[in-house]
C-alpha cells in the first residue's frame, strides 16, 4: 500500500512540474514578444541626411530666448571634413556648447549639445533644455510631430526629466531605423545628441 501511494505521489509531482514548465514557457514567450514590440516601436522613425553647412545655417537662424545669444566659436565648414562649434550663452554667462561634425563622405555625422547642468540655475537649465529640443528639431531632416512622440518615449525633453536624472550618470537613446537621438548626464553635465545615418554610398 505504501509503495502504491509513493508511486502515486511521484506521478502527481511529475505532472505538476510539467504543467508549471509549460506555464513558464508561455510567460517567457509573452515577455519576449512584448520586449520585441517595444524595440520595434522605438525604431519606427527615420532621421535622414544633411550636411554640416546646412546645419550651421539652421542653428544660426533659430530664435533664441530673450537674454540668450548664439555665436559661431569655430568655423571649420571649409575644412576637408566640415565642422562647426557654436556657443549659446545666457545673460549670466552660462554656456551651452553645440558641435557639428561630418563623416568620411562629408555628410553630417552628428550634432552634440552639452552644458554644465549643476552650475546653472533652474531657469537657465529650463531654457537650455528647450533650446536643445529646438536644435534637434531644426537639425532633423525627417522631423515630424509623430516621430518626436516616439523619441520622447525614451528621451523626454522636459526640465522635470532632466532634473530627475541630474544626479545620475546615465544615457538614454532612442534608436531610429539608422542613427539615433540621445540625452544623458555625466558628472553633472547634460548632453543631447542627434546622430545621422552612417551609410557609406561611395565604395
Amino acid at each position: 500500500m505504501k509503495r502504491i501511494l509513493s508511486v502515486f505521489v511521484v506521478i502527481v509531482a511529475v505532472f505538476s512540474l510539467a504543467s508549471c514548465g509549460s506555464d513558464n514557457g508561455s510567460s517567457n514567450a509573452s515577455d519576449a514578444q512584448s520586449t520585441a514590440s517595444t524595440m520595434s516601436e522605438i525604431t519606427e522613425y527615420t532621421i535622414g541626411n544633411t550636411t554640416a553647412k546646412e546645419l550651421s545655417g539652421k542653428i544660426s537662424a533659430l530664435q533664441y530666448p530673450d537674454g540668450f545669444t548664439c555665436e559661431l566659436k569655430d568655423d571649420g565648414l571649409g575644412n576637408e571634413y566640415a565642422s562647426a562649434e557654436y556657443t549659446v550663452r545666457s545673460s549670466d554667462g552660462k554656456e551651452m556648447s553645440v558641435n557639428i561634425s561630418s563623416d568620411l563622405e562629408n555628410k553630417a555625422a552628428n550634432v552634440i549639445m552639452s552644458w554644465n547642468y549643476k552650475e546653472c540655475s533652474a531657469d537657465v537649465n529650463t531654457s537650455f533644455v528647450e533650446i536643445s529640443k529646438s536644435i534637434v528639431i531644426a537639425s532633423w531632416p525627417d522631423y515630424s510631430e509623430e516621430a518626436m512622440k516616439v523619441v520622447e518615449k525614451m528621451c523626454k525633453f522636459t526640465p522635470e526629466h532632466f532634473k530627475a536624472i541630474s544626479n545620475q550618470n546615465i544615457s538614454k537613446t532612442s534608436n531610429a531605423v539608422s542613427g539615433y537621438i540621445a540625452i544623458g548626464m555625466s558628472s553633472g553635465k547634460a548632453y543631447v545628441t542627434i546622430c545621422y545615418p552612417n551609410l557609406v554610398e561611395k565604395v
